[in-house]
């Protein structure tokens, strides 16, 4: 994406390190970037992290901070030496749900707004994950993993004669996923959906299945979860099949709610709990298929796919009316948001902001994130340009407004290369392709 070139244009800028105006290898712990933006249900603040880097520890950093949209204020709410993930507004916009590894592992926080003071609420052998609150504020669901003892090793390896220095014994293991790229081994480990009181208290597990069970959305009426889980006997031999199902709060049974080939993910209830929206892939036997934004009623009938005709993938989406929904998706090198219609409209498209992305700083993709108010108002989402990374802007009264510029000084002394932007066409059926070129600083051809 044409937004995220800030990297490569970093790159090529090393190359002249005697020059003082470009960039150096030191800059990059002076460079921030905005992500998670979280919009409260009334539209009047924003919640986001702010990244950094630690030159001193050489570590990545994510910190909470909060902007009062009226008064145009920033203000630090979890900052230090830890870092910070999935910020969420309580129902009544009174408290911040967060993910901190403030006291060793990923733990649930719960930060009051009007004291200033965070409370920690969990203590997982783990961490935690996908915090979503309660309708009516007083209860956290989470995922968080828990173990199981894998099958033992069909080899029976003799003792060890008595004061012998063997090497550690090999590992055995019956499944096909094993290990996975910048993690090693993976435990033995399903990942299941816990509740906890706001205020803290003992955390307890609602799903106990063979399967890991991914937590997505509370239903309004509070006695109900969604969920995507992948049950079926091959699951390592049928990786993308994960179905939709609602999660009985108290007894944690699952039932079925759409079950197509293909994943289903993402899954959110409608605020008045008669419908579900969620992204869906159909299996077509082929080598990549569009995610879909699918609609369906609360009990897995009525299911109707809303943008077959856009032929693009709907990265991520929210409700923001009874008959309307916002969707994030890539089109011509950019990542766009559009408001839908599911209602008479029919899937109609209505552009709202593009130049969203900005997070994936080592990879050509816009890694974008965006949130709506309740109402959808106001759409809080990761600004990103060819010359910086993602900063936080919001879309209100029909327009945009870049609300911080974290990269400024940086900028200010450093000359970036010109970002060009080419076309080419296709042999195969003539479609246009697109490419960048990222010239060196005062490139003169």
């Amino acid at each position: 994406m044409r937004r995220l070139l800030t990297a490569a244009a970093a790159c090529l800028c090393f190359a002249g390190l005697a020059r003082p105006d470009t960039l150096r290898l030191l800059d990059v712990y002076a460079l921030e970037y905005v992500s998670a933006p979280t919009v409260n249900p009334a539209g009047t603040e924003v919640a986001y992290l702010r990244h950094g880097y630690d030159v001193m520890g050489d570590a990545q950093t994510a910190d909470l901070w909060h902007v009062d949209l009226a008064a145009g204020t920033h203000r630090p709410l979890a900052t230090g030496e830890s870092s910070v993930s999935s910020p969420t507004w309580s129902p009544d916009g009174t408290r911040l749900a967060y993910v901190s590894d403030a006291e060793g592992g990923s733990e649930l926080f719960v930060y009051y707004l009007d004291t200033r003071i965070a409370h920690r609420i969990t203590r997982q052998p783990g961490g935690i994950s996908r915090p979503r609150w309660s309708p009516d504020g007083s209860q956290l669901a989470f995922n968080a993993p828990v173990g199981y003892t894998p099958p033992s090793s069909v080899v029976r390896l003799p003792p060890k004669p008595e004061g012998a220095e063997w090497n550690e014994a090999p590992t055995y293991t019956e499944r096909l996923q094993f290990r996975s790229d910048g993690v090693g081994d993976l435990d033995a480990e399903r990942q299941h959906i816990f509740v906890v009181p706001a205020d803290g208290r003992a955390a307890r597990q609602v799903t106990r299945d063979s399967f890991s069970v991914a937590l997505d959305d509370w239903h309004p009426d509070g006695r109900r979860l969604l969920a995507t889980a992948n049950p079926h006997d091959a699951d390592e031999l049928s990786p993308n099949n994960d179905d939709l199902f609602a999660v009985d709060l108290t007894t944690g049974a699952l039932t079925p709610l759409v079950t197509a080939d293909g994943p289903e993910r993402s899954g959110r209830f409608s605020a008045d709990g008669t419908r579900v929206a969620f992204l869906q892939s159909p299996d077509r036997r082929r080598g990549y298929e569009n995610a879909v934004l699918t609609v369906a009623g609360v009990g897995g009938d009525e299911v109707r796919a809303v943008t077959t005709e856009l032929d693009r993938s709907v990265d991520d989406f929210a409700w923001t009316g009874a008959d309307e929904l916002v969707i994030q998706y890539d089109d011509d090198g950019d990542t766009r948001l559009a408001r839908v219609d599911i209602g008479d409209g029919a899937g109609e498209l209505e552009p709202l902001v593009e130049r969203l992305g900005g997070l994936s700083l080592g990879r050509p993709y816009s890694g974008a994130q965006f949130s709506a108010s309740a109402d959808g108002s106001v759409l809080a989402f990761t600004l990103a340009g060819s010359d910086h990374p993602a900063d936080l802007a919001v879309y209100r009264n029909g327009a945009v407004e870049r609300l911080t510029d974290l990269t400024s000084e940086l900028s200010a002394r450093a000359t970036l290369g010109e970002v060009e932007e080419i076309r080419v066409e296709s042999e195969a059926g003539g479609e246009s392709v697109e490419a960048w070129i990222v010239k060196p600083p005062d490139f003169d051809a």
